[in-house]
């Protein structure tokens, strides 16, 4: 069976696409029903975002203390090794652009078996970047493939 040019060209494009969408799997929270929930008391302060079918990004600061970040997956779907931090500026906001802020050790369990924790630094930029209408887009290999990208994206 011959296949026609303008066949192969559609085929080609479309198993580009298919190889594209599973070498990046993307967990965010939908911008419509995005929200961060505050929870308080005198020994802590918390603000997290669930991310439907990952888990939560969590800010928390105990008393006397200064934010900490980290990422509390049900499944840790991000293989141990290190991950980028990269601040997203919205698509409607003038200069669309990506900034590197370095990268994050990623681990099977630490900080009460969070497998990505921020220093207190890197969490005050994410929360000022937050503030100011950006959102930290995280990107791993995954546990089953390196081949396959993960990418965690927080909702302003």
């Amino acid at each position: 069976m011959k296949i026609s040019t303008s066949n192969q060209l559609v085929l080609a494009t479309l198993l580009g696409a298919v190889t594209a969408f599973a070498q990046a799997s993307i967990w965010k929270p939908r911008m419509d029903t995005a929200v961060w929930q505050v929870s308080s008391s005198i020994f802590e302060c918390r603000l997290e975002q669930p991310i439907p079918d990952f888990g939560r990004a969590v800010f928390d600061a105990r008393a006397g203390e200064t934010p900490r970040f980290y990422l509390d997956p049900e499944k840790n779907l991000m293989a141990p090794g290190k991950a980028s931090i990269k601040i997203e500026t919205p698509m409607w906001k003038r200069g669309n652009y990506q900034r590197d802020l370095g990268f994050v050790a990623v681990t099977r369990a630490k900080y009460r078996g969070y497998p990505v924790i921020l220093d207190e630094k890197m969490s005050e930029k994410l929360l000022s970047e937050l503030a100011s209408g950006n959102a930290p887009l995280f990107t791993r290999s995954s546990n089953f493939s390196n081949q396959r990208k993960f990418r965690l994206v927080c909702s302003r």
